[in-house]
């Protein structure tokens, strides 16, 4: 049960966007804010954060077989908790994705084959206006006829 609570803290932890957070804490609502402070100092330490629940998981993991060999034989402790973490544990998870994380995974990986040009709009295709010129109806209904 440990382990699942720092499987869940993990995911949950380090899903959340520094940036989100930091928008929340500053432009939520009071209850927003008030999570989203208690929140960012621990999300703003990803390294910490992540070697912590990593250990403590690890942790949870191993004293399984310890509080198993009490109860039955060492090999028997063993083959118990293995096949427990197996079905139960991150193992039995491992590689599952859900259609949201293989569409982020796509998208990550295809970002390596594109340059700054695909991402830039031709010189052709803007429109621009004099940094002193007026915002007016004029301009606008120029902007917007083409």
């Amino acid at each position: 049960m440990a382990g699942d609570i720092l499987l869940c803290l993990t995911l949950g932890l380090m899903s959340m966007s520094l940036v989100d957070l930091e928008v929340l804490a500053k432009s939520g609502t009071p209850r927003d804010r008030k999570h989203a402070a208690k929140i960012l100092p621990v999300v703003k330490k990803q390294h910490l954060l992540l070697c912590t629940l990593l250990i403590c998981n690890a942790a949870a993991m191993e004293a399984l077989p310890i509080f198993l060999d009490g109860l039955v034989t060492a090999w028997g402790a063993i083959l118990i908790s293995v096949t427990l973490i197996l079905l139960f544990g991150e193992a039995g998870k491992g590689g599952e994705l859900t259609h949201d994380e293989t569409t982020i995974i796509a998208g990550a990986l295809e970002l390596t084959e594109k340059t700054a040009k695909d991402a830039m709009t031709p010189i052709h295709e803007t429109f621009s206006i004099d940094i002193n010129a007026k915002l007016d109806r004029k301009v606008t209904a120029i902007w917007l006829s083409l």
